[in-house]
């Protein structure tokens, strides 16, 4: 499996080098023992696995604002895993990479305001479920270097809980067209490729976990009934879906999933192609019955 990630898309902008990991693997190894008592409570870890814009940023945040969760925004754990960080390493990381999210950005990183007034957003009452929130390019990872996920359990010697995150691939697929769209050659088509390329890697990884530790999400489920969705999460990490945090998070969600399906060159082709690969999935097979088509196919 190829899984040749878009530049923007996999965050290749942020891949540390050499010098920088030496430099996080001095820091760390100093901040690990001056947060050893609130990392000392830390029960389950939690990472995303799929596909690039699919609600990972708001999903990652709205956690963030349950008490006793802290999510990191794209510290791309794998990747110090992989170079064999110490538990208490990644751990602080974790927690140095959202403070400096919090600090940054203010939960306010583009586009969306992820901020929910009167929660716990830049701050912990018991610390009980870490982890890292980057999707698509976790499971590009997984796909290319299997043997990460036993490192990375090795690595964090706790439960895991992984939760995929779908939407509808020509939303999908139209946003990673729109991404890189000034790379020569990156179509639509090749974006359709390259989703259903994360989507094979998914399928993967979900039939190398446990089932407690695999939770399918649906992002327009979330927008459209972000209370039980959210209850859902909860339920998963393991934390009490506490009302007061269920009603703000619910009140920030936007009311309606934006369609960048609508502003990509779509063919009646490739339109009955994605239909016909999504059905390949049971995690997408209902977004093959979408009768969506453009305009210009319709007519």
């Amino acid at each position: 499996m190829s899984v040749s990630p878009p530049r923007e898309a996999w965050g290749f902008h942020r891949l540390r080098t050499a010098r920088a990991l030496a430099r996080d693997g001095a820091s760390s190894l100093l901040g690990s023992v001056r947060e050893r008592r609130r990392l000392a409570h830390v029960e389950r870890y939690v990472m995303f696995a799929g596909y690039p814009r699919s609600g990972h940023s708001l999903i990652g945040s709205l956690l963030n604002a349950h008490p006793d969760v802290v999510v990191a925004h794209e510290l791309d754990a794998l990747r110090y895993a992989q170079a064999r960080f110490s538990r208490a390493q990644l751990l602080y990381l974790l927690l140095e990479r959202d403070r400096e999210f919090e600090a940054v950005h203010d939960r306010a990183p583009g586009r969306y305001d992820y901020r929910v007034p009167g929660q716990w957003q830049g701050r912990v009452r018991t610390l009980r479920v870490l982890g890292d929130k980057k999707g698509g390019a976790t499971s590009g990872r997984l796909a290319r270097s299997p043997e990460l996920l036993e490192r990375l359990r090795a690595t964090v010697r706790m439960p895991l809980r992984i939760v995929h995150v779908t939407r509808s691939p020509f939303d999908n697929i139209a946003a990673i067209h729109r991404m890189e769209a000034r790379r020569k050659g990156f179509s639509l088509e090749r974006s359709a490729d390259f989703y259903f390329e994360l989507a094979q890697a998914n399928a993967a990884l979900e039939a190398r976990v446990a089932p407690e530790e695999w939770l399918e999400l649906s992002h327009e489920d979330l927008v459209d009934s972000p209370e039980p969705v959210l209850r859902r999460l909860c339920g998963f990490l393991g934390v009490d879906p506490e009302e007061h945090y269920v009603r703000d998070c619910a009140a920030i969600v936007y009311p309606s999933v934006h369609r960048t399906r609508d502003d990509a060159p779509w063919t009646t082709e490739l339109i009955e192609d994605v239909r016909r690969r999504a059905r390949g999935y049971p995690f997408l097979a209902d977004y093959a019955e979408d009768a969506w088509a453009p305009a210009e196919a319709r007519a």
